[in-house]
């Protein structure tokens, strides 16, 4: 496949009132820039292509966990920055960045089309090839587009980033329309059926990346309503019900909406999209945030509330308390999956605070005073200071800082005792 990309030197950007000493210039730093793009194209397709072979489900969540820089490209880079300072010098700083958009455009265009990205009809592929198709789109708008963005930074250090080729409106519609088809393919098909380690409970990936886009966007003042902001993320949030359905637990996937539906919220309090969103959409959106913080509440905490309640009624015995211990290891079990907002997370947890504490304590006080005190020391795992201690380390041990004056205040036997207690057995 010839991936060189053609410039015809009459498209060329040229000087006003050029002589012809300065054309003759300008296509000697136009050749010289042909054949650097040409490196450029080879390296970056190859990449590109070799991703999509090797791609798999099990490392389709590193692709998107962590920043893809392509490698072995800095000779090039460097030459490209070569020539354009050489440009600039000469008087041609306008041409030197049109010439090359002129290029990465070409080569843009093409890598989409031989992907066969630009042409996808979203409701009738085969799931045979859905797969291929994905992946395409993964490596496009997680490899090809961003190290694309960072090679154009690095050429042009110290330009405008208006004179950026994804500063124009034309490929910020191609980035809003590649994620729409993303997501679309995702949803619609068989292949979003992802495992449980791929979801996690924190803010999605896709969710980041879309939000930032469409942040980016906003910014647009002239185009932004035209881009279709709010179906994006519409499609978004079905994506993320879908992936959601993929998790057994109601109380991780609960908590899996919460954390990217309250991301949305964050993202679109940002001053231009939030003009573009509507005073009425953000309500909407804050509301569906509130769902999901009380379907959290209801899957997790509230078993364990209404089991101490239902024992108000009648004398505690020992199964309510054998129920009790095991509810509560279970919660805490997801230590690692904590709610991301921190403003939602201290409120939940004074609002668990002040219900569950003074309810345990006489759920135990009870239980004591109708068992005693040797059937307490045999059947109460958790004392009131170790109920306090887990819900500081459930509600704020992913916060480092929060976790070190944790540990600093407590005695390292007491952590250790709440993290034993709710380890699976083995």
């Amino acid at each position: 496949m010839d991936i060189r990309g053609v410039v015809h030197f009459n498209s060329i950007p040229q000087q006003h009132n050029s002589d012809d000493k300065g054309r003759i210039k300008l296509e000697k730093y136009t050749r010289a820039l042909t054949k650097m793009n040409e490196k450029l194209n080879q390296m970056i397709w190859k990449e590109l292509i070799d991703n999509i072979n090797n791609n798999n489900n099990n490392n389709e969540y590193m692709i998107w966990q962590h920043s893809y820089k392509i490698t072995g490209m800095e000779k090039v880079i460097e030459g490209l920055n070569k020539i354009v300072r050489k440009m600039v010098k000469a008087g041609f700083k306008t041409q030197s960045w049109e010439v090359y958009n002129i290029f990465r455009n070409n080569f843009l265009n093409m890598c989409l089309c031989r992907l066969g990205l630009q042409d996808v009809n979203l409701y009738d592929f085969e799931n045979k090839s859905i797969q291929s198709l994905v992946n395409a789109f993964y490596m496009t708008l997680r490899i090809l587009l961003p190290n694309e963005r960072r090679i154009w930074g690095r050429v042009f250090s110290g330009f405008s980033l208006d004179c950026c080729i994804f500063s124009k409106s034309e490929w910020r519609r191609v980035e809003i329309e590649l994620w729409t088809k993303l997501l679309v393919s995702e949803t619609h098909s068989c292949y979003n059926r992802l495992k449980d380690t791929f979801l996690g409970c924190e803010v999605h990936p896709f969710t980041h990346e879309v939000m930032n886009c469409i942040r980016n966007v906003s910014e647009d003042h002239d185009n932004a309503a035209n881009f279709q902001i709010h179906e994006l993320i519409q499609l978004l949030h079905s994506n993320l019900v879908a992936k959601s359905k993929n998790c057994t637990d109601p109380a991780l996937r609960n908590l899996f909406m919460l954390n990217n539906n309250r991301y949305i919220e964050l993202v679109a309090r940002y001053g231009p999209l939030k003009t573009l969103l509507s005073e009425e959409w953000t309500q909407k959106q804050t509301s569906r945030v509130h769902r999901n913080i009380r379907k959290y509440t209801g899957c997790s905490w509230n078993k364990v509330l209404n089991l101490i309640k239902k024992s108000e009624s009648m004398a505690p015995n020992v199964e309510s308390m054998r129920l009790f211990n095991i509810y509560f290891s279970d919660i805490c079990k997801l230590q690692n999956c904590f709610i991301a907002d921190k403003g939602i997370r201290e409120s939940m947890q004074r609002s668990v605070n002040k219900i569950l504490l003074p309810q345990y304590e006489k759920f135990i006080g009870r239980f004591k005073d109708v068992h005693g005190k040797d059937v307490v020391d045999m059947y109460v795992k958790y004392g009131m200071s170790d109920i306090e201690d887990g819900l500081y380390y459930f509600f704020h041990g992913s916060d480092l800082e929060k976790r070190k004056s944790f540990m600093a205040a407590h005695s390292h036997n007491v952590v250790n005792r709440f993290l034993a207690s709710v380890q699976p057995q083995r």
